[in-house]
Order: structure tokens, then sequence, then C-alpha cells
């Protein structure tokens, strides 16, 4: 268990520089730790929490795809833009989607 953790936390480490700032990250393994990527940044640039907000669910019963929004409060820029995810299976499929496009729009500015 503790293994894993370390493996975990050095794949994070790949993605999040030591001062916050993002490094650009394509590899699938990278992806997965796409919401705990953007909670970090917010807590070591002392942001407020990043708000997600679910902007359509549809679908069959069987079959639903979520689109999911995320957006955080910075005390440079105030709100930044609202990025809305792809459609996905899943809600924390959904979430991750909506917060990589927020990252790459911090990887910018």
């Amino acid at each position: 268990l503790v293994i894993l953790k370390e493996k975990e936390a050095s794949k994070h480490e790949a993605a999040t520089g030591e001062s916050g700032e993002i490094v650009d990250c394509k590899k699938k393994a990278c992806q997965n730790f796409t919401r705990q990527t953007l909670n970090d940044i917010c807590l070591r640039r002392q942001w407020p929490m990043p708000q997600y907000r679910c902007a359509s669910e549809g679908g069959p019963a069987h079959a639903k795809r979520f689109t999911y929004s995320v957006r955080i409060h910075t005390t440079e820029w105030g709100w930044t833009e609202e990025c809305v995810g792809d459609p996905m299976p899943s809600v924390k499929k959904a979430k991750d989607s909506a917060a990589e496009l927020l990252l790459q729009i911090l990887k910018h500015n």
C-alpha cells in the first residue's frame, strides 16, 4: 500500500512543478490525477476549491452521458472561464475532462 501511494505521489509530482506551475503531461497516467492536480494548485496558490457544475446529463438509462463544467476563483483574475468538458460515461470522467481544459488555460496564463 505504501509503495502504491509513493507511485501515485511521484506521478502527481510529475504533473505539477514545485511552485505549483502546471507541467505539460500527455501520458494517460497523468490524466488520472487531473482533478487532484487542479485541487493541489488551488491549495498551493491559496485559491478556493474548483466549482463543478453538471452542464447536461442525457442518453438512455443504460448508457448515460454526463457533461460537467468547472471554474475557479483566482486572486489575480477573478473567476476563470467556465470550462465545459466532453460528454463522458461517468461523472468522474466528465469532471476530469473539464478539469483538464481548465489546467490547459491556467498553463497558458
